[in-house]
């Protein structure tokens, strides 16, 4: 033992270095010690967390305050120092870890840090990005403040209102009902809404069907149309034939609901008579 005494040291078994029952309590400080309580209100619970947290700063236990549920407090009144960290117990078991923002850097500014023992973790942190009422969740490189990859399963979106615009060099996407549909959005810094993914519909969608042209003649032109499900009016359509088409022209649209027409145009100086082949039309969504 050194010069303390066995009743006022805190013993741990197989301790190596004696402390006292006091500086053992000040590793974590309750602000329940400093006056705060359920009954009270904000401005006096937020006085007593400030006097928890100057304690926490000189106790040498590099700061942690314990604030229980159900304690009111003004979160803007509340002075943070360097290396003192607020634990705030919330309901239904959450926990909120608060800490000063040490500056413009992503990794000054907090966060729990996730690691493997020798590899580089992530931070994980509340993030507003500038835009106001947007806050999310931002995962990056403990390291350097990189935004972080993230492997997932998948992602599930609830359909929203869009999204206010995301600040410089970002892209939001979200979904959102259309109708009775649901779509996915991407929205841009610029303020641009651009719509890649609708409910029911396919991207790209394709169709094929066995076509004998028979011969055309200088001038003549032949149509066949393919059942495309999905293709509408204005869309965009890429045509091909499994044959070589020699010299005729060939080109696609969609001329209906569901119909895409091929047209094999002879603009050559002789009649063409071409195999029985497979004429095949791809279709792309214009939203």
């Amino acid at each position: 033992m050194t010069n303390q005494t066995r009743a006022t040291a805190a013993l741990v078994e197989g301790n190596t270095a004696d402390r006292t029952l006091a500086q053992k309590l000040g590793d974590v400080i309750s602000c329940l010690d400093y006056g705060a309580a359920v009954a009270s209100n904000a401005t006096v619970n937020t006085a007593a967390i400030n006097d928890a947290i100057t304690a926490a700063a000189v106790s040498g236990s590099n700061g942690f305050v314990l604030v229980p549920y159900g304690i009111s407090y003004t979160e803007s009144s509340l002075i943070l120092p360097d290396d003192v960290q607020l634990i705030v117990f919330g309901q239904y078991g959450t926990v909120t870890f608060l800490s000063t923002d040490h500056g413009s850097s992503a990794i000054a500014r907090g966060g729990i840090a996730v690691k493997s023992k020798g590899a580089t973790g992530v931070i994980l942190r509340s993030h507003d990005a500038g835009v106001t009422a947007d806050p999310f969740l931002q995962i990056i490189d403990e390291t350097n403040g990189d935004v972080a990859a993230v492997q997932t399963r998948y992602a599930e979106m609830p359909e929203i209102a869009a999204p206010t615009t995301p600040t410089a060099d970002k892209v939001r996407l979200y979904a959102a009902a259309n109708g009775s549909v649901t779509e996915v959005y991407a929205k841009f810094q610029d303020g641009s809404v651009v719509p890649f993914a609708k409910e029911g519909q396919s991207a790209n969608l394709t169709g094929s069907t066995t076509w004998d042209p028979g011969s055309i003649a200088v001038n003549a032109k032949e149509a066949k149309e393919i059942t495309v499900t999905g293709a509408a009016l204005g869309d965009f359509c890429i045509v091909a034939f499994s044959l070589d088409v020699l010299d005729l022209t060939l080109t696609g649209n969609v001329t209906a609901s569901n119909i895409v027409t091929a047209v094999l145009h002879n603009n050559s100086v002789g009649s063409v008579d071409l195999a029985s082949g497979t004429i095949s039309a791809l279709v792309f969504k214009r939203y």
